[in-house]
Order: C-alpha cells, then structure tokens, then sequence
C-alpha cells in the first residue's frame, strides 16, 4: 500500500535560493561531461556546487560573489560560474555540496522544464530539492570532500590559440579513426596547428587547421579523446585554448 512507501527526510532549516532554470540545466550540461564514472572516489562522483567571493583570473570570472559548479574525473575538468544568486551562502563541506550523477539527468530535465523561470535549490549539507513547475525532486547529496580544484589551474597562460572548434574536431574525429589517440602530438605555431597520430598496423594520421596563435611555438603529447570530448560540450563556434608548457593543463573556454 501506499501509506507503506518510505517517506524522504524532511529538510532542516536549508539554504534556499532561485534562478533560471536554463541556467541551471546549461551549467551542469556544460560540466557534467566529466564526472568520473569509473572508479570507487565518490567524492568526484557528481558536480561540486559552491559559493565563493574570490575570482580566478583564468576563469574569466569578475570580482563578485560567484556560484561555481565542477566536475573532475581526475583527467579532464569541467567548471561553469554564474553570479550567485540571493540566499546562496557557505554551506557543506569546504562551502559546497556534491549532486551525485544519477541525479543531474533528472534535475537537467526539470530545469529544462522551467526554462527561463525561476527554479527554486534547497540545500542541507546532506539533501538537495529542486522545485519546478509544479513537481519537486529530492535527492540525497554525496558524502564527501571534493578535490582542491583551483589550485591546478595556472593563474596566468602564456600561449593561446584561437580556434574553430567544428575544424578541430573533425580533425580530432579522424586521429581517432586510427587509433585511441592516446599518442597523439599536437604542434602550434604560426597560424597553424598540426595534429599526428601513428598506428604502426594501420599508418600514421597527419592533420593541420588553421589557427590565431600568439606566442612561442608549442609542441606536446595529447590526449586527442579527451580533446575531442571537451569539444563536445563546447556551446560555441570558436574556443579560446590556452597555454603554458608541454607539460601544464590546457584552459579551453568558448570565445
């Protein structure tokens, strides 16, 4: 019977704030690409929610109090700021809560629902409600500490390459009909980027665009999978990528 199903936890005293739902599905579509799906971490087994007033000056972010949401699966990150909305405040652990996987496609199509009315968060450090269009969804929050992720972003780049993002990735797409582009090479220089790939089965894969570059010449191993999945959840023509050695993260933002 009915009366036998079990009832959710109450929410004590949260933090409730609203905006956009568009807002809200666009920023974890934007991050939730990288969750980790693989492994036992469950800290990184969701996207981070928090609130912060201090800005990173790589993230493009102004001096104000921000909401952040971020994903990581320990290769590959994922972060989206939006200004934080009134009633938004530190709550969690480290300021923030962790939406667990198996929740954000429900949440994404609740707030897609809205579309740009207001969605209205509840969040308790160990519940989270999103109240759309009538109908309300509620879900436990993961139990644990996300990573430290600003630090591994440098702070300041010093190449960048302008890049149209449908010609990349279909050069991407045909390393990766050779191989797992695990081994991939990228060279950026001039106004070009040339990507190589070999497959000592099936040959070598040599592709080159063209590209705004400013800077020293670069030459790194790439992950051409990752690149291309980045890609993916890139909501715009063109992306800035950024730079510093062979050896350091790259920063793609859409331009």
């Amino acid at each position: 019977p009915a009366a036998d199903f079990p009832e959710f936890p109450p929410l004590t005293e949260p933090m409730k704030f609203s905006l956009p739902g568009k807002v809200l599905a666009d920023c974890l579509d934007m991050t939730s690409f990288a969750i980790n799906r693989k492994d036992a971490r469950m800290y990184m087994a969701g996207v981070y929610l928090h609130f912060t007033d201090e800005h990173h000056p790589s993230l493009g972010e102004r001096a104000r109090p921000t909401m952040r949401f971020a994903a990581t699966d320990g290769f590959n990150m994922a972060v989206a700021s939006i200004a934080a909305p009134d009633g938004l405040g530190v709550i969690g652990v480290n300021g923030g809560v962790i939406l667990p996987r198996d929740a954000i496609g429900e949440v994404v199509r609740l707030a897609n629902t809205a579309g740009t009315d207001d969605v209205v968060l509840s969040l308790t450090p160990t519940l989270a409600t999103i109240e759309a269009a009538g109908k309300r969804f509620t879900t436990k929050l993961v139990d644990g500490e996300f990573p430290a992720y600003t630090s591994v972003i440098p702070k300041e780049f010093t190449r960048r390459a302008l890049v149209d993002v449908t010609e990349l990735a279909e050069a991407l797409g045909r390393l990766l009909a050779l191989d797992d582009g695990k081994r991939a090479r990228a060279t950026l220089g001039g106004d070009a980027l040339r990507l190589r790939s070999t497959n000592h089965r099936l040959g070598e894969a040599d592709e080159e665009i063209f590209i705004d570059w400013q800077g020293d010449d670069l030459d790194m191993g790439i992950n051409a999978r990752a690149w291309a999945t980045i890609l993916e959840n890139v909501n715009a023509d063109q992306c800035i990528m950024r730079f510093v050695s062979d050896r350091s993260p790259v920063l793609v933002q859409p331009w």
